[in-house]
C-alpha cells in the first residue's frame, strides 16, 4: 500500500472515530481528567489508576485513537491535492488551521506520456501535467518540484523554478 492510500485510508477510519477535535472528549480521556478534583491523595491515585487502565484499554481496542500535531501536519501535506470530506480532527488550531497552499518535494521517477509528464514524488504522491511540457526542459529524478494551489481549484507544478505548468495529483 502506498504511503498515500495508507494516510488516505487512516484519515477515513479516523473521521469514523467519535472523538474529532470539536466533539465531547471520550469517556476514557474524561475519567482522567475528572480524577484531577479530588482532594485525598489515595483516592485519587486509584483513580487515576483506573482511568488509566480504562485509556489503555480503548487505545489497544482502538475505540480512541490519538495522533499527535506533526503527523496532522504530514498527513494533511501528503493529502494535499486530493478532494477529501471536511475532517475536524485534521484542521488544527490556530496557524495549524491554515490550509496547506503548496509543497515543494524531490523528483523519484519521470515518465513521459506525449508532450506530458507525469512525477512520481518522494512523498509518494504522484503528478501529471495538463498541458504541453516542452518549454520546459526535460525533468529528472532528484530534482525539486514546487506544487501550489491555483484558481477555482486547480494545480501548478513547476520543476527547478522553470515556469509553471498545469497539473493534476494521480490517484
Amino acid at each position: 500500500m502506498s504511503i498515500v492510500a495508507f494516510h488516505a485510508a487512516t484519515a477515513v477510519a479516523l473521521a469514523s472515530a467519535p472523538a474529532v477535535a470539536d466533539s465531547p472528549q471520550p469517556q476514557a480521556i474524561a475519567a482522567i481528567a475528572a480524577c484531577r478534583g479530588i482532594a485525598d491523595a489515595n483516592a485519587r491515585l486509584a483513580c487515576f489508576d483506573k482511568a488509566a487502565l480504562q485509556l489503555q484499554s480503548a487505545l489497544s481496542d482502538q475505540k480512541v485513537v490519538v495522533i499527535d500535531r506533526e503527523e496532522v501536519r504530514r498527513t494533511r501535506r501528503s493529502l494535499f491535492g486530493i478532494s477529501m470530506p471536511d475532517l475536524n480532527f485534521l484542521k488544527g488550531k490556530g496557524e495549524d488551521a491554515k490550509d496547506v497552499d503548496a509543497i515543494t518535494a524531490t523528483i523519484t521517477q519521470v515518465a513521459a506520456t506525449g508532450d506530458r509528464y507525469v512525477f512520481t514524488l518522494d512523498t509518494g504522491a504522484r503528478w501529471q501535467t495538463l498541458e504541453d511540457s516542452s518549454r520546459q526542459l526535460t525533468p529528472k529524478p532528484g530534482q525539486s518540484i514546487t506544487i501550489r494551489k491555483g484558481v477555482l481549484g486547480s494545480y501548478r507544478l513547476s520543476v527547478a523554478n522553470r515556469p509553471a505548468l498545469r497539473a493534476m495529483r494521480l490517484p
